[in-house]
Parts: structure tokens; sequence; C-alpha cells
């Protein structure tokens, strides 16, 4: 698992149906990939509110901020912030309305099969498909 697949949900700003679909594309990428765990990276727990929060439910969400297991079905969800302090994931990762800062963290990171962002403008978007070659989720049959 060392070469990275790239999406990215071709919109503005997502909101919650984007946060749907990136979750169900995660579960679909653990299938995939053979992953027990898959990832949830934002800025930092702040960040887990909202529209986040409205769809995970505040039980789950106070949970990934309190380092606790959560399950989409039967894969573990992690959250990982821009401070985490990870060199590795083993399995596919969500990015919801990153930084850059935050998506140069994610690529830099070993064993992740696939990459999903959700920006939260235009010009991270373009940052995000010119320097990783991302495509769009619309656009891919989800290779």
């Amino acid at each position: 698992m060392t070469e990275k697949n790239y999406w990215y949900i071709n919109k503005d700003y997502g909101d919650e149906t984007d946060i749907n679909k990136g979750l169900d594309w995660l579960l679909e990428m653990c299938k995939k990939y053979n992953c027990q765990k898959c990832f949830l990276a934002v800025y930092s727990n702040q960040n887990l509110g909202g529209m986040i929060q409205n769809v995970l439910g505040i039980k789950n969400v106070n949970r990934l901020k309190a380092n606790k297991e959560v399950f989409l079905k039967d894969i573990l969800l992690k959250v990982i912030t821009e401070r985490s302090n990870v060199y590795s994931l083993d399995g596919p990762v969500l990015i919801a309305f990153p930084t850059k800062n935050l998506l140069d963290k994610i690529n830099a990171l070993s064993n992740i099969p696939a990459v999903l962002v959700i920006p939260s403008s235009l010009k991270e978007r373009d940052y995000w498909t010119t320097t990783f070659g991302a495509k769009s989720l619309d656009e891919t049959a989800k290779d």
C-alpha cells in the first residue's frame, strides 16, 4: 500500500450530503483495500462540530474527540488533526475542509491507499488537483 490514489469532491464548499458521501467512500475503500480502519482528517477537533456532528451524531463526535473507538458498520473510524503525531496510517483517509498544511501532512504519511478531500474552497481544490493529480469523485468510477 505505497501508492496513494487521490480524489476530491468537486464543490466550492462541502455540505452534509458530501460528508455522507465521504463516509460511504471510506467504507468502500476499506472493502477494496481490505482495511479494518479508516481515518477522518480535520484541522482540529473543533472542526468535528457542525456538519460532521450532524452526520455522525454528538455521541460519536465526543468519542472521536476523546480518542475512543467509533465504528462505521464494522470498520474503526479514527480522527487525526493537523497536530496529530502520526507517521503512517493503514487505511483510507477522508480530509474534511483542510488547510494546505493538513493536505501536505496527509500526503507525507505512508501506507494510505486512498485519499478523498472535501474542500473548503476552489483555491484549495485547485492546489490539491495540481499538486497531487487528484481526480473528481464525480467524474470517476472510484477506480
